[in-house]
């Protein structure tokens, strides 16, 4: 009886210091765990304190350099104010008046030195005045077709330069030629402003109306003569027209009636047919793709047509073919077409009437003997 209690004690010993090790190890893995979620939950805060510093620092950065932009924008002002004024005091347009007044003593006086930013601003409005004239800026003849180009040329080049519609005006008809001049010349007997704004007006009414200009421009498209094959200059004229058309009329949003069928097939029939053959397929495959074919496609096509025939493989095409309808065949293929000649010579003998039954000279037909024969 003893001894099965001392075992009963032994076992409840063991028990408990079982639970007492599973209770220790649970407590160091927790342990360890929470100490591994402080140390990264400090490293983040880290983190986020060296993010918000670096982007601060760029902040600051950012700052500096739009200082930097706005200075020096600044400071070339000021320096090409001072590089006209210069310019403007070397080269005088008018010989230099005396600055000084004589008196009746012969003493000389000083005239009070205008302003410096009033001087400098007419300076600059001088020297513009004069870097306008040399500028290149087209005439308009008024040819509907150069009406947008000029406009465009003359409002960067002119109008956005000058702030004084007198000054403008005179610009503007002194640029017309033509039927362009001789509708606003007159303008300049009005009111500046008001015969700058009737001078655009007229200008627009009469030659840059959207139908006017697309009606110019299709028509110089059309209106040419049937391309010859592997003409690369003129097919590259014919690319040079469509693209400004498609590039105009797509500026003034007018784009509909240059993407008729009517006018991309009076366009297809002046390329060469091998031409017409492959626009054809390029635009079944449109269709195919529910897409209908426009001015837009057609122009990529003819220039990258006209790209293929300006390159050293489509100068070659055709020249073969052209060589033998000249007669003048290649050298190489002399000797051959001789050879041949003096076989087909020394063989004509040999074509001969000859008699299948006798081996005479005449044909069967006159041969005695074939005659003679019995039926």
């Amino acid at each position: 009886m003893e001894e099965g209690h001392a075992a009963r004690d032994e076992e409840a010993k063991s028990s408990s210091s079982s639970r007492t090790s599973g209770t220790s190890v649970t407590s160091s893995v927790r342990l360890r765990e929470a100490k591994v979620k402080q140390e990264l939950a400090r490293r983040k805060k880290e983190q986020a304190i060296k993010e918000r510093e670096l982007r601060r620092k760029q902040m600051e950065i950012n700052e500096r350099i739009e200082d930097m932009k706005l200075d020096n924008e600044v400071e070339n002002a000021d320096v090409e104010a001072a590089m006209w004024q210069e310019e403007w005091m070397s080269k005088p347009t008018v010989p230099p008046a005396d600055p000084y007044h004589r008196l009746s003593n012969n003493e000389l006086t000083c005239p009070k030195e205008p302003k410096s930013g009033a001087r400098i601003g007419e300076t600059i409005f001088r020297r513009l005045s004069l870097d306008l004239t040399r500028r290149y800026i087209p005439k308009f003849s008024g040819d509907p077709i150069d009406y947008w180009s000029f406009m465009n040329s003359f409002d960067v080049n002119v109008a956005r330069r000058l702030g004084d519609d007198r000054t403008t005006l005179s610009y503007l008809i002194q640029f017309c030629t033509g039927k362009a001049h001789e509708a606003i010349e007159n303008c300049i007997l009005l009111d500046p402003t008001m015969g700058y704004k009737r001078a655009r007006e007229i200008l627009y009414d009469q030659f840059g109306c959207s139908h006017v200009v697309a009606q110019a421009h299709i028509y110089k498209v059309i209106n040419r003569s049937p391309l010859r094959s592997n003409d690369a200059d003129s097919l590259w004229d014919l690319a040079r027209d469509m693209r400004r058309c498609q590039m105009t009329l797509t500026q003034m949003c007018y784009t509909a009636d240059m993407s008729t069928t009517d006018n991309l097939l009076k366009i297809q029939e002046l390329l060469p047919v091998h031409l017409q053959s492959k626009w054809a397929g390029m635009a079944h495959g449109l269709m195919e793709n529910k897409i209908r074919p426009n001015f837009s496609h057609m122009t990529e096509f003819v220039e990258e047509q006209a790209k293929i025939s300006s390159n050293v493989y489509g100068k070659q095409v055709g020249k073969s073919q052209k060589l033998l309808k000249s007669g003048t065949p290649p050298r190489k293929y002399k000797e051959t077409r001789a050879t041949f000649a003096t076989y087909e010579g020394t063989n004509g003998l040999a074509k001969g009437k000859v008699c299948q039954l006798c081996k005479g000279e005449h044909d069967l037909e006159e041969c005695q003997d074939f005659t003679q024969k019995p039926l």
